[in-house]
C-alpha cells in the first residue's frame, strides 16, 4: 500500500475527491472524513507513515502491582 495506494484507492472504488485527498495529506483527509481513529492508525500504519517505536507490555505483567490480581 505504502508503494501504490492510488491503485489501491481505485482497486475499492474510493470516490475521486476523497482519493485525491488522501494522496494529498492523508492524516488531514482522514480526520476530516471522521474516519475512526483505529482505522487511521491501520491506514497511516499501511502507508508507512507512523513511526511509532514498538513497545512491550511485558514490564507490566512483571510487576505484581500492575497485574489486574488485586481485583
Amino acid at each position: 500500500m505504502a508503494q501504490n495506494a492510488e491503485a489501491v484507492y481505485t482497486e475499492f472504488e474510493v470516490p475521486q475527491a476523497q482519493r485525491r485527498a488522501l494522496l494529498a495529506d492523508p492524516k488531514q483527509a482522514l480526520a476530516q472524513l471522521n474516519v475512526h481513529p483505529n482505522l487511521q492508525f491501520k491506514l497511516l500504519a499501511a502507508l508507512g507513515l507512523l513511526s511509532l517505536p514498538p513497545a512491550s507490555i511485558q514490564p507490566y505483567l512483571q510487576d505484581q502491582h500492575l497485574d489486574g490480581k488485586d481485583r
